[in-house]
């Protein structure tokens, strides 16, 4: 088992906390280091303080939104791999669009499949 100091750092930015407790312990189980914020401007905090290497972020929060969360992430920080989650893929058809003109490096849609985040995971950290 590694240490703490040497796990990858992921943080998942949802309104949700249901959400958050889910993400956080599913990539805790993978060996992740994950925190969770339930808005755009703490996650961006975050980002500022952690040594994140990724961000699963939510597209509909109150305040920032995924959408904005993303362009700023890109413009502060543009190597930080950002995966958008969305759960309107299907009512707004452009969502995936905007995001990845916002600077979403992946945008998956829920409900989650959690072997999908897997797989974007284990590109952005390859062992």
């Amino acid at each position: 088992m590694k240490s703490r100091s040497d796990r990858k750092k992921v943080l998942v930015v949802d309104d949700n906390t249901v959400m958050c407790e889910v993400l956080t312990e599913f990539l805790s189980l993978l060996d992740y280091e994950a925190e969770s914020v339930t808005d755009g401007e703490s996650g961006l905090m975050a980002i500022e303080n952690g040594r994140f290497r990724a961000v699963l972020t939510d597209i509909r929060m109150p305040g920032m939104d995924g959408i904005e969360f993303t362009g700023e992430c890109r413009r502060l920080f543009p190597d930080l791999p950002i995966i958008v989650i969305s759960g309107y893929g299907y009512e707004d058809e452009d969502t995936g669009e905007r995001a990845m003109e916002a600077g979403a490096s992946a945008v998956l849609e829920k409900p989650i499949r959690f072997h999908q985040v897997k797989a974007i995971l284990e590109k952005i950290f390859p062992e």
